[in-house]
């Protein structure tokens, strides 16, 4: 007689794991396969609720960071994503590490006040500056980058000339996880930090709408896993189910709506001193980082 081996419990999914790739997702579904994938990820079988309508109450910001493990040859990346679903649109704001921010000790640098105090002080000195207020953030280390890269699978990037990466040259070319990582965290751009994000937030289309959805689809198991405890972050899973009617609403647009696209990149416009310090455009803030009454 074959004696029945005892089934193993699967570990629960993070409730930030879950939203993160929900939200990315989303922003990439061309189709049944990425359809299903949501399904199976976030739905568990149900449906978008037809009688839903979002209204700006439903509107979140999140604040993302890309902090490289202790390498004095990579600076952080900061990014603002505005959840807009009654727009069908996600804004994807980066911002550049000498951004002037106002705090209790005057204006000081974006990557200063992140450095000193992490990012408590940075979303309060955000909320300060820009009037914006920043619902949950998510926080990557260089492993978590690097696999929440590769469970998209490898993208092609025209690489710029004059980047000094190890093993990585100019032109166009299939980039590994690690030199997606090094070009978005690169120290000396010529044009600084204003070019840097520009970089940064090219490389983040291009993972969105060259994601390999297949791959995706073979292996959402092995990402569960790997993804768990490769970011931090302050979702929890009342979070989750809050803002869940709001991402499947975008994402059944999505769905329904093959050519629309629902990350917009907006790249801040302001000024840059002498001594290095940008402050972005009061337009700019009023357009797209203010949080709207």
């Amino acid at each position: 007689m074959r004696t029945q081996r005892p089934k193993r419990r699967r570990k629960p999914v993070s409730n930030a794991v879950r939203f993160l790739l929900t939200l990315f997702i989303s922003l990439i579904i061309v189709g049944g396969i990425g359809w299903l994938i949501f399904d199976n990820i976030t739905m568990r079988g149900g449906t978008v609720d037809p009688d839903y309508k979002p209204t700006n109450d439903d509107n979140r910001t999140l604040l993302l960071i890309l902090s490289p493990d202790d390498n004095i040859n990579e600076v952080n990346s900061f990014m603002i994503m505005k959840i807009l679903p009654a727009q069908y649109l996600y804004h994807c704001i980066p911002l550049p590490n000498n951004t002037v921010l106002s705090t209790g000790n005057g204006t000081v640098s974006l990557n200063t006040v992140f450095s000193s105090g992490g990012v408590a002080k940075l979303s309060e000195a955000l909320e300060t500056t820009f009037e914006l207020g920043i619902d949950k953030y998510i926080r990557f280390n260089n492993s978590g980058f690097e696999k929440f890269y590769s469970a998209f699978g490898e993208i092609k990037y025209t690489v710029p000339t004059n980047l000094k990466i190890d093993g990585l040259g100019p032109g166009y070319q299939q980039l590994a996880a690690e030199h997606v990582r090094r070009i978005v965290t690169y120290p000396d751009y010529r044009g600084g930090e204003s070019r840097r994000i520009v970089e940064a937030g090219k490389i983040v289309c291009n993972i969105l709408n060259q994601a390999n959805k297949k791959h995706l689809s073979d292996t959402q198991d092995e990402n569960f896993k790997i993804l768990i405890n490769a970011i931090g972050t302050d979702i929890t899973e009342a979070d989750y189910n809050e803002s869940s009617k709001a991402l499947k609403y975008i994402l059944n647009y999505a769905k329904n709506n093959p050519n629309h696209n629902p990350a917009e990149l907006k790249n801040p416009l302001g000024t840059e001193s002498d001594d290095g310090k940008f402050e972005i455009s009061s337009s700019f803030v009023d357009e797209y980082l203010r949080k709207k009454q």
